[in-house]
């Protein structure tokens, strides 16, 4: 029997990219998940790395992104940031606008 692992990635703002450190760590010890899955600041995490990214060019576009743009604290209409920036952000570093297009399945 084959055994697959799954990644759960939470959310939490600007702590949510500690889990780029946490993908860094399981790819070094020769760990690679299957499958992802994320919420919040997780979830982009997740499908950057879905999408082939590698940790080290995810930290980079954390880095050269703007984090107040990318947790911008807006009054609650749908949520509690502004997510344009970050979809943005995600249309250009994924061009294919569907989840089966990922390299690994995500659940967001």
């Amino acid at each position: 029997m084959e055994h697959k692992l799954g990644l759960c990635l939470s959310g939490g703002g600007v702590r949510g990219i500690a889990h780029i450190g946490v993908l860094q760590a399981l790819e070094e010890a020769g760990i690679v998940p299957d499958m992802l899955a994320g919420a919040s600041a997780g979830a982009i995490v997740a499908t950057l790395y879905a999408g082939g990214y590698p940790p080290a060019e995810i930290l980079k576009v954390f880095k050269d992104s703007s984090l107040l743009k990318l947790f911008k604290v807006v009054l609650p209409t749908a949520g509690l940031t502004d997510n344009g920036y970050i979809v943005e952000m995600l249309e250009q570093l994924l061009p294919e606008d569907d989840f089966s297009c990922l390299q690994k399945p995500a659940f967001l």
